[in-house]
């Protein structure tokens, strides 16, 4: 302190100053959260939430980066075409073999969307997933309760999926969301109200995707968590909340949904074939998305980030719910052992943390939050239909995608062989099977995306010719193939190219910078 002139004290300038400092902090803090509380602010937050991503796809196009996708289309175009369901192998030349194709609705799906929008309708349907997984997982994350951690865990968990394509293991992702959403609601709420839906949203997942099973195992889960918490209570061998939801109407909840999966054109020999598509040993032997979490993608981290905090929100809790352990548990075992499945500890991850905030949330904002969903949600679903229309207005025409296929897929080779009417059989490379299935349907491929038509043995030994671990004349049916398509690259072609004695046996007869195509002499 200092004395003046007319024998007041007055405060130092480095006083003066920190007071300054203190008050402009605080008027920016108010200002940020009265902004951040504001109910436009929140629904221009929730609109670039929801449609960033399918904004994205359309300046990047990314969808033609899976060959699986053609598969779907081709099959589609079929089941319009012919309005039934594939029993049997078509466009593949084991075309009498029984095939189970579980799938089917989506494949007619994409038929008809393809139908109204050209080549412009794949793009198309991965921005509708985006949207719609954005969506889901904001809702996982309790965007009702908790505005900006539900947009915060999103975007992570946005992130943690990597290059989607517009496949049917999206829907499997969608409705293991909303199945997850409506058990802890019901939990939490003491209430049967959601899990009445469940039945339908299974008979609708069964007819989708093969994952359907995932969400079989986690009603599983809720069931047993269910049982054991009541044993346990009445057992007085640990304290558990009182639920008014009897266990009789769990178990037949579970059991309807059970039986609504097998409300299919294949009946119960879905199942089957769905785990053998989804878990066979060829995919484990041979494709690196099987394999177990390397920790080497920063989408990794973030996983395991949002694993941890999951596990430090129940024990912040000192939560008994069983429910929600055995989510983390089982789970995180599934998806650090395949890394095609992580999404499956992920929604768990972001619900579990979002319960937690919400629980120490005040219960006025809680409040103010839930009015402004009510009454902002058709505004935000305005904007995101609007910004997904204009998206779709500024995709590439179809000629344009048609031309960028060239450099991804073999379509120059596919028109050589079409325009010089080659005959015979076609030796094809897995990963091309369901594009030459599109743009050469008169051509039955050798193998392609649907592992449950040509089963683990036979699969397995195509890909060890591929590979060179097994000679070529061994594979069942080689002897028929009279055009052999693959790509340039590959060690195969290659070895077809240099060898003598494979040469005296092929010709070459077409190559550019993505493919070769050979024919016997």
């Amino acid at each position: 302190m200092i004395r003046a002139e007319n024998g007041i004290r007055d405060s130092p300038p480095a006083t003066i100053t920190r007071a300054l400092i203190r008050n402009r902090r605080a008027k920016l803090f108010g200002l940020l959260q009265r902004v951040s509380q504001a109910r436009t602010t929140r629904v221009l937050v929730l609109v670039l939430l929801l449609t960033t991503g399918a904004v994205w796809e359309a300046t990047r196009i990314s969808a033609f980066s899976s060959d699986e996708i053609w598969c779907h289309l081709r099959i589609g175009t079929w089941i319009l075409h012919n309005h039934a369901v594939p029993r049997t192998g078509l466009f593949s030349q084991l075309a009498s073999a029984r095939w189970v194709d579980f799938s089917w609705l989506y494949d007619a799906f994409c038929g008809s969307v393809y139908a109204l929008f050209g080549l412009r309708a794949v793009p198309l349907l991965l921005m509708m997933f985006k949207v719609a997984l954005a969506a889901v997982t904001f809702l996982v994350a309790g965007g009702r309760h908790n505005f900006w951690w539900a947009v915060t865990l999103s975007a992570l968990a946005q992130f943690t999926l990597v290059n989607p394509q517009p496949l049917p293991n999206l829907f499997s992702i969608c409705f293991f969301g909303l199945t997850l959403h409506w058990i802890l609601e019901a939990r939490r709420r003491n209430a049967l109200t959601h899990l009445l839906w469940l039945p339908l949203l299974f008979c609708l997942w069964a007819n989708l995707d093969a994952q359907f099973v995932l969400g079989l195992l986690l009603l599983f889960m809720f069931l047993l968590a269910e049982i054991t918490e009541k044993t346990l209570g009445l057992l007085g061998i640990c304290k558990t909340d009182l639920r008014r939801i009897f266990l009789v109407h769990s178990v037949w909840i579970v059991a309807a949904s059970t039986i609504a999966t097998v409300i299919t054109p294949y009946s119960i020999h879905l199942l089957p074939a769905a785990l053998q598509s989804t878990y066979s040993l060829t995919l484990f032997k041979n494709f690196g998305f099987m394999a177990a979490m390397n920790f080497r993608q920063p989408e990794h981290f973030v996983l395991a980030l949002l694993l941890f905090s999951a596990c430090l929100g129940l024990g912040r809790q000192r939560s008994y719910d069983i429910f929600k352990i055995l989510l983390l548990v089982l789970w995180a075992a599934l998806a650090f052992r395949i890394q095609r499945d992580s999404w499956t500890i992920v929604l768990p991850s972001v619900a579990i943390i979002g319960d937690t905030i919400s629980v120490h949330a005040d219960a006025s904002v809680a409040a103010a939050q839930k009015h402004w969903h009510t009454e902002r949600l058709s505004v935000a679903a305005g904007g995101v239909a609007i910004l997904l229309a204009l998206s779709f207005i500024f995709l590439p025409t179809n000629q344009t995608l048609e031309t960028r296929l060239e450099s991804v897929f073999p379509a120059k080779a596919c028109n050589y062989i079409h325009d010089h009417h080659l005959a015979g059989h076609i030796f094809n490379e897995y990963g091309w099977g369901g594009y030459l299935m599109w743009k050469l349907p008169e051509y039955p491929v050798l193998i392609d995306e649907r592992l449950n038509l040509y089963g683990d043995e036979f699969s397995e030994a195509y890909f060890e010719v591929v590979m060179g671990k097994r000679r070529m004349e061994t594979l069942p049916g080689f002897a028929s193939q009279r055009v052999i398509l693959l790509p340039v690259k590959l060690s195969m072609a290659k070895a077809l190219t240099t060898i003598p004695v494979l040469q005296q046996q092929f010709r070459d007869v077409y190559r550019d910078d993505i493919t070769i195509v050979l024919v016997r002499r």
